[in-house]
């Protein structure tokens, strides 16, 4: 580790390996320690929540989680499942050779983009809610989560 600059008045000191960069901060009543890496990544954040019209503690939750990794120098994109507009599936066929709605298009394309995805949503009925699995169904369809294998079942290899 390389000291990279002390600030002896604010009591900050940060220091550096090249790949990631660390910043002491000592208050009075507490010491903050945050790490930066040099190595940002493009994180999906997905509210699976149902309900937008008001915030819960999912929300919060992606709130802080969201300004943790801002902090730390990750691109951050967001997805409300509960804001998008898409019909349920109602047959297996319709999801192996149905066409995604266009209003989930972005969400996929979205879901291309992120190097990480983290997904916030309650436990309902020990279970996430039926909205957040819908969504799940239509925008992993076979040809876009999932390959077809030899025998042509949408199971084959993940992409």
């Amino acid at each position: 580790l390389v000291v990279q600059e002390v600030y002896p008045a604010a009591q900050i000191r940060r220091v550096t390996n090249g790949k990631f960069a660390w910043e002491w901060r000592h208050c009075p009543d507490r010491i903050t320690i945050s790490a930066k890496s040099s190595m940002s990544k493009r994180i999906l954040l997905i509210q699976g929540h149902p309900d937008s019209s008001e915030l819960h503690l999912c929300h919060a939750l992606a709130r802080s989680y969201a300004e943790g990794a801002a902090e730390a120098g990750h691109v951050l994109r967001e997805l409300s499942v509960a804001e998008l507009d898409f019909p349920l599936l109602r047959s297996q066929k319709e999801w192996e050779q149905g066409v995604v709605p266009a209003s989930l298009v972005p969400a996929q394309n979205d879901i291309l983009w992120a190097e990480h995805i983290v997904f916030f949503f309650p436990l309902w009925l020990g279970d996430m809610p039926a909205l957040l699995k819908d969504f799940l169904e239509q925008v992993a369809r076979p040809g876009f989560a999932l390959t077809r294998d030899e025998g042509g079942k949408p199971w084959g290899t993940r992409h």
